[in-house]
């Protein structure tokens, strides 16, 4: 103990006793090294250092290093719980995860394995991750944390993998990268998406598909919500739009404006059951086209939308429109049949009832072409169709506008004198009877064709279709009786 080799001495002995890791082992060497110390101490003639103070030290050293010891031991447990923690959370992770360095594998867990279908953990720790790939893909596949830094890709990557028994799966990857005992390695989160990826395929499939059936089908599809969100080439080409133009107008623009009220139900938020109705619509060109639609509701992109799908049925209503003028006209002269006329009489009957208004009066008028079927029979009936279609000419003229002409069947016609009472009616017949005793001239042949007028009036005479021309027809024969 010469000079400062005191010091020395301490600091080797304190130094020595920072590497136990057992509370038992620091107290043995503690021991054993101050009990040697205070031995060589007394057994010294004279010694540099005092007894007691050197024991002291000692103590204080013993102290020192069970602080230590204790605070190395609880900071040796909460590492390993904290390590122990991780470790289970990755081995229960429904994510497959496995850590690498420069692709050299160092931890896999068992969703991992199975998702790349490894038996033993052991036989893979070491290799490198590339070699659990198809030898043919291998150059297609990256967990490289540098290649999503240089591609600035954030999130999830996708991958396809193709095992080595060339069974394929469809994963999202992601990178973190950390430092263990100094070195950079990188854990690999990742998660199998092959059944959607397949289900996300199949929808597509599926959207092509339809999309294909609304893009060829001849019908009108459109999807609205405040404006038009589709349209198909059918609509386009209906209503002389763009998509663009359509996008940019609500489905209520292309309506008749008359017809709005039919299709207020189309609005996705009034809308509450499926609708069918049947309006018009009209083109870019003014131009006016019936359609029939159908209109369900659904939810487009979380927000409410009708689906509607229009046909033309322009051409049916025109053939209905002709239908129903040759159901109630006559072929020859073009005028009213009897069949309109009975529903005409009747309207006009019914709608004065149902106002509760004074009952109009209303003069019914039969008129008989006298000498006709000797017309007919002598100069053909070619002659007497010409000789029906002049009459009818001849009955227009006399009665004015608002005045109908029927013809009632055969040589015989009727005349509806809405609002007219019998003094004009009889100013109306005398008229008849003076324009009929004018010749016919037809392909320059000339005839003569009287008339024989009967009279009813509504309500004196009749409060119905039938019994008004009944009694016209009465108070007709009775002319012809008296000639």
């Amino acid at each position: 103990f010469k000079n400062n080799s005191v010091f020395v001495f301490l600091f080797l002995f304190f130094a020595a006793s920072l590497i136990y890791e057992k509370i038992s082992h620091l107290l043995i060497y503690l021991g054993s090294i101050g009990a040697l110390t205070i031995a060589l101490l007394f057994a010294a003639k004279s010694p540099l250092v005092d007894i007691g103070g050197i024991t002291l030290v000692l103590i204080l050293f013993l102290l020192v290093s069970c602080v230590n010891l204790k605070l190395r031991t609880d900071f040796s447990k909460k590492s390993q719980n904290s390590i122990e923690y991780y470790i289970k959370f990755f081995e229960l992770s429904p994510l497959g995860i496995f850590i690498h360095k420069n692709g050299e594998i160092l931890y896999l867990n068992p969703s991992f394995m199975q998702l790349m279908k490894l038996s033993e953990r052991e036989k893979v720790i070491g290799k490198q991750f590339t070699e659990l790939i198809h030898p043919k893909h291998r150059k297609d596949v990256s967990f490289d944390i540098e290649q999503k830094i240089a591609n600035e890709r954030l999130g999830f990557i996708e991958q396809r993998l193709v095992l080595c028994d060339e069974s394929i799966i469809e994963v999202e990857t992601d990178f973190v990268e950390f430092y263990h005992m100094g070195q950079p390695v990188v854990i690999c989160m990742i998660k199998d998406i092959t059944d959607r990826k397949k289900t996300e395929r199949m929808l597509i499939e599926a959207e092509l598909r339809y999309r294909g059936l609304l893009e060829s089908t001849l019908v009108g599809v459109c999807l609205c919500q405040d404006n038009f969100i589709y349209a198909n080439p059918y609509l386009e080409k209906l209503l002389d739009y763009t998509k663009e133009e359509l996008y940019n107008m609500s489905f209520f623009d292309i309506v008749y404006s008359e017809d709005r009220p039919l299709v207020e139900e189309f609005d996705p938020k009034k809308m509450k059951r499926n609708v069918n109705s049947q309006f018009r619509i009209v083109r870019r060109d003014k131009k006016i086209k019936y359609v029939e639609a159908h209109a369900v509701s659904t939810i487009y992109y979380g927000n409410p939308t009708t689906i509607i799908t229009l046909l033309d049925i322009s051409h049916i209503k025109k053939t209905e429109e002709q239908i129903k003028y040759i159901a109630y006209h006559d072929s020859l002269t073009g005028l009213p049949n009897r069949y309109m006329l009975n529903d005409y009489i009747d309207k006009v009957i019914s709608d004065n009832e149902a106002n509760g208004s004074k009952v109009k009066v209303m003069g019914v008028m039969l008129v008989d072409l006298d000498r006709f079927k000797i017309i007919n029979d002598s100069l053909g009936h070619s002659f007497g169709d010409a000789v029906l279609k002049e009459a009818a000419q001849k009955l227009k003229s006399c009665v004015g506008d608002n005045n109908i002409v029927f013809r009632y069947g055969g040589d015989e016609f009727v005349i509806l004198l809405p609002d007219t009472d019998a003094k004009k009616c009889a100013e109306i017949a005398n008229s008849i009877a003076d324009a009929f005793r004018q010749p016919f001239l037809v392909n320059g042949k000339r005839t003569f064709s009287t008339t024989s007028i009967g009279i009813s009036m509504f309500p004196e005479d009749g409060d119905n279709a039938e019994m008004l021309i009944k009694n016209a027809d009465s108070a007709m024969y009775v002319v012809k009786d008296i000639g």
